[in-house]
Order: structure tokens, then C-alpha cells, then sequence
């Protein structure tokens, strides 16, 4: 009886692990397709950023932009995606990358050629040492986590929420 209880909860595990491992690759939103949706880390991204044709998208709320946001980051607004330009590459990010996996596919869908969504969101991109700056353009260690749950995943930085 030990053996076969002891079996279902490793097998559990197992399956709960690997849908971890597998979500957190792949995006929960982009888990069945990734479409032309690339996730990348904060090294990546820092490379993609160098060039000053991507169209950065923060997903957040206003309130969580206006804490602090990546360098030359817009905010998402449903009009905005009529002004982005398809051809372009966008790249778009939130808290942790949940928000950001939802747009990424909607624009993939809506024709977009690249799309980039950021591994771990903004909380990753602080944590690997990324800046981020105010709504008027400072430097700030503040970071919105989105909520208090989120605060505990910030490394490097202050979390606000």
C-alpha cells in the first residue's frame, strides 16, 4: 500500500513538474502554438533592445508603468495596436509574463512578424540587472510587482504593489 501511494504522489509530482517546466518555456497563453512568438531572457532582450527599431510594450496598468518601466517602453492600450507597426518587431512584457504571453499571441494572430515576450517580465529583467526608469525618465529601483504575491520573486530592487 506504501509503494502504490508512494507512486501516485511521485507521478503527481512528476506531471505538476513538467507542466511547470512546460508553462514557464513555452508561456501558458502560447502552450499549445507559439505562432512567430519568441520568449527570450533578459540577455536576449538587452541585445534585441540595441536596436532602435523594436517597438517595446509594457502590459502593465498605468499605475505599474508609472512606478517603472523599461527604457522607451509605451503602454499597452487596445487602440495601440493600430498604431504598432507589423513589420516591425515588438516586444512586450507585464509583471511576470502572463499579460505580456496574452498580447504576444493576439498580435502574432493579428499579423505581426516578430514577437518578442520576455521570459519572468519585468521582475526578471530587474533581477538580471536590467534598468528601469519613472514615468519622467529617472532611474528608479522601484519595481511594481503587481501584487503582494508577486513582491517575494524580486531580487534586486523594491517592490511596490
Amino acid at each position: 500500500m506504501f509503494r502504490s501511494r508512494f507512486a501516485k504522489s511521485f507521478i503527481v509530482f512528476a506531471i505538476l513538474f513538467f507542466t511547470i517546466w512546460v508553462v514557464r518555456n513555452r508561456g501558458f497563453y502560447t502552450l499549445a502554438t507559439m505562432g512567430n512568438i519568441q520568449r527570450i531572457n533578459k540577455t536576449e532582450a538587452s541585445a534585441l533592445l540595441e536596436n532602435s527599431r523594436v517597438q517595446i510594450v509594457d502590459v502593465r496598468e498605468a499605475r505599474e508603468f508609472e512606478t517603472s518601466h523599461i527604457p522607451n517602453a509605451i503602454r499597452f492600450t487596445e487602440s495601440l495596436t493600430q498604431q504598432l507597426d507589423k513589420n516591425q518587431p515588438v516586444f512586450v512584457y507585464c509583471t511576470v509574463d502572463v499579460r505580456s504571453n496574452k498580447l504576444a499571441k493576439k498580435l502574432s494572430k493579428a499579423g505581426f512578424k516578430e514577437v518578442y515576450d520576455l521570459k519572468g517580465g519585468i521582475i526578471h529583467w530587474v533581477n538580471k540587472g536590467g534598468e528601469v526608469i519613472t514615468e519622467s525618465g529617472a532611474l528608479t529601483n522601484q519595481v511594481h510587482t503587481y501584487s503582494k504575491w508577486f513582491a517575494p520573486l524580486l531580487r534586486k530592487g523594491e517592490a511596490v504593489y
